[in-house]
């Protein structure tokens, strides 16, 4: 299905962080629930569906929470990657760091 105008896709613009608590075994660690998708037609070009995104939520649990810091915009980005070139040679890395995880106990 090609789509006549982005306006067609929802959008969120980054994840969204929702009802931050601290936890009790350490004051330094927050409890909170996280929207890091949606359904239907994605910016990407993806598609997913409920049915999909079902399934992908029973391998959630107990995953990394990574992102990209962004200092100049003082916000986290994406899962941006770095292509080095030095001496003609090309490398890849990312940019991403973990900052927390999916509780194993978490309401997916």
């Amino acid at each position: 299905m090609a789509l006549k105008n982005k306006s067609e896709v929802s959008m969120i613009q980054g994840p969204e962080f929702i009802n931050l608590q601290p936890l009790e075994v350490n004051p330094l660690m927050q409890k909170c629930e996280i929207k890091v998708f949606y359904l239907g037609h994605n910016r990407n070009g993806s598609y997913i569906n409920r049915e999909t995104a079902l399934e992908m939520a029973k391998t959630l649990r107990g995953t990394p929470i990574v992102a990209a810091f962004n200092k100049d915009k003082e916000d986290f980005g994406d899962h941006g990657h770095v292509m080095h070139i030095e001496d003609g040679e090309i490398t890849f890395s990312v940019k991403t760091i973990p900052y927390g995880f999916v509780s194993p106990d978490a309401e997916v």
